[in-house]
């Protein structure tokens, strides 16, 4: 059987000019599969699959289990959307032109570095968090597993377990769904992240607090469990 894997754009706000050049329309070859019975309203759009080459990488392949994802907008004009692939244990970078139509795809993570399955995700960033650009994807997968971060401009980490990768030090190992940094706003001079355990057995379901004395710190602060 051939499976085919697709990521559908469901609704985009783009203000100011560059709504003249942004065209919502359908990409990929492969459809929707969004029934919109109940929400006739709203426009769906088929970006990218599987079953897609893209202009500028005809030989990467969109992983599947399209997960925790966020999208930053460049200077020139184009768009960097970074996602997890949680059954394939890695993270791909796909490239959007101006237009809002994928262009380049790569994986910027594999399963070799990655090593769990990647679900949730956070894109921080400086007006948001207070420091970034940053993606952080937890692995979920074991008591192992460990939470990654890394810059979304920054080269491929395919083969890395260091600590430029992983926040062992910082995060711990665990099974946890995501790791969400707090508002710059919410402790000023600070880093607080709040944390889900994933972990279904008897000793699961705490909620940790990350608390750091400086912003963007990620190794050097303090796990508390509830």
């Amino acid at each position: 059987m051939k499976h085919l894997y697709t990521a559908t754009l469901v609704a985009l706000s783009f203000t100011g000019a560059l709504q003249a050049q942004v065209q919502l329309k359908n990409h990929s070859a492969t459809p929707t599969f969004v029934v919109k019975k109940d929400l006739p309203a709203i426009q769906v759009y088929s970006l990218m699959g599987s079953a897609d080459a893209f202009p500028q990488s005809p030989n990467f392949k969109f992983g599947g289990s399209a997960d925790g994802a966020g999208l930053l907008r460049n200077n020139d004009g184009t768009f960097t959307y970074i996602l997890n692939h949680e059954d394939n244990f890695a993270v791909s970078r796909i490239t959007f032109d101006n237009t809002f139509a994928p262009i380049k795809g790569e994986y910027i993570l594999n399963s070799n570095a990655g090593q769990w399955r990647l679900c949730s995700a956070t894109m921080a960033t400086p007006a948001e968090h207070g420091f970034g650009p940053k993606f952080i994807t937890c692995g979920e997968s074991g008591v192992e597993s460990m939470t990654h971060a890394f810059d979304p401009y920054g080269a491929p980490k395919l083969d890395s377990l260091s600590e430029v990768v992983n926040l062992a030090r910082g995060l711990g190992r665990w099974s946890a769904e995501n790791a969400l940094p707090l508002n710059k706003n919410a402790y000023p001079n600070k880093t607080v992240i709040v944390m889900g355990d994933d972990d279904s057995g008897a000793n699961g379901g705490q909620v940790v607090l990350y608390i750091a004395d400086a912003v963007g710190d990620l190794n050097n602060g303090k796990l508390y469990a509830l």
